[in-house]
């Protein structure tokens, strides 16, 4: 009976030790100047992996950003291509919008190119104290050919106020 509980005690240790790591790890949130980022993904993760996609697939994130400063502050958004299939980039659609209204659209190669350093895609203003939920959608063309099986594309996206370098 005595081990029973000793059992019980440290399994129950575990559990929380485990819960409050994986807390951690889930930390979504990442503090850029005044802006406060939720990415909706993992701390780590790329906010995007597109594989095994079939045209007319799409996928999206929303991220949240909040502006903790006193100041209001324009925002900017810049593409990060971690790793790619020969082209595939070219095929994928992708579109930026807030609240219903489209602030880009394009193929993400256009997207990747109109960022690069030290370019940036300007969002919006957000006010002190404010959020804006932005959505990022890829869409895979469905005129897409079998030349873009098995294809795949991962990347991030750096968001920050408008002059990010």
């Amino acid at each position: 009976m005595k081990k029973r509980i000793i059992v019980s005690i440290v399994a129950l240790g575990i559990a929380i030790v485990g819960f409050f790591l994986w807390k951690q790890e889930k930390g979504e949130v990442l503090a850029v100047g005044d802006l406060t980022i939720n990415w909706g993904v993992p701390s780590g993760d790329p906010i995007f992996v597109v594989t095994n996609a079939l045209p007319g697939d799409t996928e999206s994130r929303q991220v949240i950003v909040t502006n903790d400063g006193s100041v209001p502050r324009d925002i900017a958004v810049r593409g990060d291509l971690l790793s790619e299939s020969p082209f595939f980039s070219t095929i994928l659609d992708f579109k930026i919008s807030e609240n219903g209204t489209d602030l880009y659209t394009g193929t993400l190669a256009d997207f990747f190119a109109a960022t690069a350093t030290p370019s940036s895609v300007p969002l919006n203003t957000i006010n002190p104290s404010d959020s804006k939920t932005y959505t990022f959608e890829v869409h895979f063309q469905e005129s897409a050919g079998n030349e873009f099986q098995n294809a795949f594309v991962i990347f991030n996206l750096l968001i920050g106020i408008e002059s990010i370098q």
